[in-house]
């Protein structure tokens, strides 16, 4: 029979003998190949499948493939394979079709009456459940994990070294090609950022050259050209989303992906528990959790975050204390201002911002790397809560669950990385402590991504490796060989987590939209640090990180609205700057300017205190206007072009017309 490229690796624990065996036993009994290898540091199988049953995996699950009389893509069928485009190649599925075939072919493998008596028994394993979901709930099993294919991998890092992504769109296709939907969608989204980052970049590196060497003009709330740039920001953050929208919808009808949620149908999460009753939709069986219980999980999870929220927030406010930016007349300074910390800050002190302490290059800095450090540790405590809590929060779907742990995350980091800009901005109301501690997080978080997420893991790994190769028997007999070497190699590899990539490049885009007037150089920074990003997610993604999962994704997920909600608060974050920040809004509006300073205690009725609510009815008036325009965009755009919805619609249609 021929065989496909793909593989999955099973790592067992070393003392799991019998279910190591049973298991192995069971896949060969199914059809499946499989490879066994033991050692001390293990038990590893390998397990492949048939064209055959790649075949006959791909008609259950509908895929679409290219038919060759009518030239478009139709729900593959086994009994009409002839049909359809290549079906007599080997490279008829693309290796991430079929590396999502097979994981489908072997989650279809059930629980036997052998298994409670071999594995042992589990009370939260019902009568057939998957066998992966099975092994995993009994902790027999490691590590499950699909392996790369080195030919294909070394030939898809030598198309793409030296070919940006910002110029050559068929490496997106390739990626899709070798890794799926899911991971290309991250790769497009990329290079339609910093695509569109070119006007935003022009614009404020030219305001920046402008500012500093013509004008020469110290702060932002000097120029009369920024609050410009920030109604750019804006009205391009519109642009910016819904043409995203319509290029990754045109790539996903290009890939064969149905979209509609169609992907994710049948897509219930093992782990998922609940009473079972007769759905009634379907009217076939199904385990069913009332709602009400997950709201009330819902509570206990918003109080659980609450208390981690004020833990970064004590965090932030030590920082800023050691930085000198809380002082005792500050905003809330009463409460927030801790002598014994912002001394050292003081004009002479270590820390002292002016650079009049020691080391000034250097030691001025330590306040801000010591904030990014601890920062980047309350992320790893909490994203392992996060993880635990919607767990047991129990979401059916694969989908609605990696929602939920996006969104806490979410919102958790945000608040990590932009609470003490808001208090910045809002509270303290200095555009330039805005400015200097936006370009300092900002470099920060640039380096420590480059290096943290792609020169560390390499240099850690080949680290181990020589250490293995001199301490390690030189025994050549009993090394392994093909996949099984590739599945011991991989095994040393961290998965990849895609959160992380996008999580970075989120907070980047608030750095962007959320403050433009405070950095407007922060769009040229971010167009070259996003070329330099892409190649290293991808060299990741090769060389640091396993293979991941091959995910048929049409969509960036929860992702795409919290971006556009970003771009929503922008509005409030430019138009508040511009008009309570700064001095911006009388620059522009002159009539506006009071003739003398605002005396708190002077008459309402005269002119100076009578400028003010005509100020404040100002900013809210524009912050209406730039609402509404992007509520028009928003309905004048269509997410979706129309050749590519009617083709969508076909789609479904067909599927429809092929019944459950």
């Amino acid at each position: 029979r021929q065989m496909t490229d793909a593989t999955f690796a099973f790592r067992f624990e070393p003392g799991k003998v019998k279910a190591f065996e049973y298991v192995c036993a069971r896949f060969r009994n199914e059809g499946f190949n499989v490879e066994q290898h033991q050692s001390p540091e293990g038990l590893t199988c390998i397990v492949s499948c048939s064209r055959a049953r790649m075949d006959e995996t791909a008609t259950k699950h509908r895929l679409l493939k290219l038919e060759k009389d009518a030239n478009i893509m139709e729900p593959f069928s086994q009994s009409t394979a002839i049909t359809f485009q290549g079906h007599d190649l080997a490279e008829f599925f693309k290796p991430s079709e079929e590396v999502f075939l097979l994981w489908e072919a072997i989650r279809a493998v059930e629980v036997d009456g052998n298994f409670g008596e071999i594995v042992g028994a589990l009370e939260n394993v019902p009568a057939g459940s998957e066998l992966i979901f099975a092994l995993k709930e009994s902790t027999a099993i490691i590590d499950v994990y699909p392996l790369h294919v080195n030919s294909i991998k070394k030939e898809l890092w030598k198309k793409c070294l030296w070919a940006s992504p910002l110029y050559h769109s068929a490496m997106i296709d390739d990626v899709h090609s070798y890794f799926g939907s899911k991971i290309a969608l991250y790769f497009l989204w990329m290079r339609h950022y910093s695509f569109w980052l070119v006007a935003p970049a022009l614009f404020g590196g030219t305001i920046s050259f402008i500012n500093h060497f013509v004008l020469h003009e110290d702060t932002t709330e000097e120029s009369l050209l920024t609050p410009f740039f920030s109604l750019f920001i804006i009205v391009w953050g519109a642009f910016f989303m819904q043409f995203w929208k319509r290029s990754c919808a045109s790539k996903c009808c290009l890939w064969g992906i149905v979209g509609g949620g169609y992907e994710e149908r049948d897509d219930v999460r093992p782990e998922f528990q609940g009473a079972p009753r007769v759905s009634p939709i379907t009217g076939r069986l199904e385990r069913h959790s009332p709602r009400s219980v997950r709201l009330a999980k819902y509570v206990v999870s918003a109080l659980v975050t609450g208390a981690m929220l004020m833990v970064a927030a004590a965090v932030m406010v030590l920082s800023l204390n050691l930085q000198g930016y809380i002082r005792h007349n500050s905003f809330w300074g009463e409460w927030l201002h801790f002598h014994f910390l912002s001394d050292f800050a003081e004009p002479g002190a270590v820390f002292d911002p002016n650079g009049g302490g020691p080391y000034p290059k250097i030691l001025p800095l330590v306040p801000v790397v010591g904030h990014t450090l601890v920062i980047l540790l309350l992320n790893n405590v909490y994203s392992t809560i996060a993880e635990s809590l919607t767990e047991w929060e129990n979401h059916k779907t694969r989908q609605a669950h990696e929602n939920a742990v996006i969104v806490k995350r979410f919102l958790f980091e945000c608040f990590d990385c932009y609470v003490a800009l808001f208090y910045l901005a809002f509270c303290q109301m200095d555009i330039v402590l805005l400015g200097n501690e936006l370009a300092s997080l900002y470099m920060l978080n640039s380096v420590r991504r480059i290096f943290c997420e792609s020169i560390l893991p390499v240099f850690i790994r080949r680290a181990g490796a020589a250490s293995k190769k001199m301490t390690g028997k030189k025994d050549d007999s009993e090394k392994p060989s093909g996949a099984l070497a590739s599945a011991l190699e991989e095994a040393d590899m961290d998965p990849y987590e895609q959160f992380d990539d996008f999580m970075e490049m989120v907070i980047e885009f608030g750095y962007v939209v959320l403050f433009a007037s405070a950095f407007p150089i922060g769009s040229v920074l971010t167009l070259f640090t996003n070329l330099l990003e892409m190649w290293s997610d991808f060299f990741k993604l090769v060389h640091v990180h396993r293979r991941p999962e091959s995910v048929r994704a049409s969509s960036i997920g929860v992702w795409s609205q919290l971006l556009s909600n970003m771009v929503w608060l922008s509005v409030l974050t430019n138009v508040f700057l511009f008009g309570f920040t700064t001095d911006q809004i009388f620059k522009v509006f002159p009539s506006l300017t009071p003739a003398t300073p605002i005396d708190p205690n002077s008459d309402p009725s005269s002119p100076e205190a009578a400028a003010a609510p005509k100020a404040i009815a100002m900013v809210f008036l524009v912050e209406h206007v730039l609402l509404l325009v992007l509520l028009v965009l928003q309905n004048l755009i269509p997410p979706v072009p129309e050749d590519v919805e009617t083709e969508l619609r076909r789609r479904q249609r067909r599927l429809l017309l092929l019944g459950p």
